[in-house]
């Protein structure tokens, strides 16, 4: 594994990805849950959170391109979060409370691949 990353706007070295911060355009969206049961609209990789580490190769070259994870509820999002801060990338975010907060606010998931 990587060492700590430090965050530029804080000087602080997160520990887990940041959850204050909103979806916002030019942000790449990724799918961490398994196994598949949908996604959000405009997710641009499906990537299992166990397997982040072996499929990099998917990942933006850039460390400081805006990722924005997320998975069910939030535990899987949290291992691969942690895994992509290890590996360099230092602006992370996860979505809080994952694909089942985002339908309890009223919003739609893409339905599962088949």
């Amino acid at each position: 594994m990587a060492g700590n990353v430090r965050d530029p706007r804080s000087g602080t070295t997160p520990k887990r990805p940041r959850r204050d911060r909103p979806l916002s355009a030019g942000q790449v969206l990724i799918n961490v849950h398994i196994p598949d049961e949908g996604s959000l609209p405009g997710t641009t990789l499906d990537l299992p959170y166990n397997e982040v580490a072996a499929r990099t190769a998917e990942l933006p070259s850039d460390k400081a391109t805006p990722l924005a994870i997320y998975c069910m509820s939030g535990n899987m999002s949290a291992i691969a979060g942690r895994e992509l801060l290890a590996l360099g990338y230092t602006d992370v975010i996860e979505l809080d409370g994952g694909m089942q907060a985002w339908q309890a606010s009223g919003r739609t998931l893409l339905p599962a691949s088949s």
